[in-house]
């Protein structure tokens, strides 16, 4: 999903995106499931299976300026490019196995 687009992706693209994400997750055995709230942009629930109570949502939407699709954390910090699922990964479980006072 690279550059720009005038309204946002479609569904089914950020959809796609969120999946392949969800895909890297689970293989390394969390709990990752797409949320699709009726009216707002679809989500990645992504739970650490060892912590229960370390979890975050992630988005898939256009960072600004050069309109490059990113994966983002729910607190607007940017993980990693959507084209690179095998990467944000990795960034989402070396965040959510960090102790809460080290962020």
């Amino acid at each position: 999903m690279p550059g720009p687009h005038p309204r946002g992706a479609p569904a089914e693209e950020r959809l796609a995106c969120l999946d392949a994400l969800a895909a890297e997750l689970t293989a390394r055995g969390w709990t990752a499931y797409v949320i699709t709230p009726r009216g707002r942009p679809a989500r990645l629930f992504v739970q650490n299976p060892h912590d229960p109570g370390m979890c975050a949502d992630v988005m898939a939407a256009a960072g600004s300026g050069t309109g490059d699709w990113w994966f983002w954390f729910g607190w607007a910090e940017r993980i990693a490019l959507v084209d690179t699922p095998g990467v944000a990964a990795a960034v989402i479980v070396t965040e959510l196995q960090r102790p809460v006072d080290v962020r």
